[in-house]
């Protein structure tokens, strides 16, 4: 496990289309998003140029929170 620089998309889970917001994690993986309160899938960019997938990851995002979420890439490597 080590932290990974990618990006990423945030959709709406009512199933929106178009992106939220897109983003990309730092070096040391970590990354900052700021939105409305409610219900979100993050997802990963595809094509980025590494081997490795990202799990979609539902996150609910409350009013005046901060919300901590990890994502993990899978690499099939072990």
């Amino acid at each position: 496990e080590r932290p990974l620089s990618a990006q990423q998309r945030v959709l709406s889970a009512d199933g929106g289309a178009e992106p939220v917001a897109e983003f990309r994690s730092g070096e040391d993986g970590t990354f900052e998003v700021e939105l409305e309160p409610g219900r979100y899938v993050i997802e990963a960019v595809p094509n980025q140029g590494f081997v490795g997938r990202l799990q979609p990851t539902e996150v609910d995002v409350e009013e005046s929170k901060f919300t901590r979420v990890r994502l993990f890439y899978d690499t099939g490597l072990g």
